[in-house]
């Protein structure tokens, strides 16, 4: 399970040092406490350590996403790719090697 850690604002130049990957001062900046401790600034947590999505491969930052085995889902993403229907509140299967449906959809010649 990957951890997102939460986005933090600082208010004051005592309150944190430069971001870990490019050293910007992240003073009233967005950033990201690692969980090595290191602090990162918002667009370097997105390019080098958010998790992506299975879907859109855009970066999972704050706030809830969906996991089946490894991979994690936006909620918007979390959707079955044969009915469109959410997936949040249906039973699901796995289709193939990476592809996750909603159960009535994997039944043959089953439609949601």
């Amino acid at each position: 399970f990957h951890h997102t850690p939460n986005c933090e604002t600082p208010v004051s130049a005592t309150d944190t040092a430069g971001c870990k990957d490019c050293s910007r001062q992240l003073i009233n900046v967005k950033f990201f406490t690692l969980d090595s401790g290191d602090k990162v600034c918002l667009e370097c947590y997105e390019q080098n350590h958010s998790a992506r999505c299975h879907v859109c491969t855009k970066p999972i930052l704050e706030g809830q996403s969906h996991v089946v085995k490894e991979w994690r889902f936006h909620k918007e993403c979390f959707t079955c790719p044969l009915c469109e229907k959410h997936l949040a509140a249906r039973k699901i299967k796995l289709h193939g090697a990476d592809t996750v449906v909603c159960f009535n959809c994997s039944e043959p010649g089953g439609e949601a």
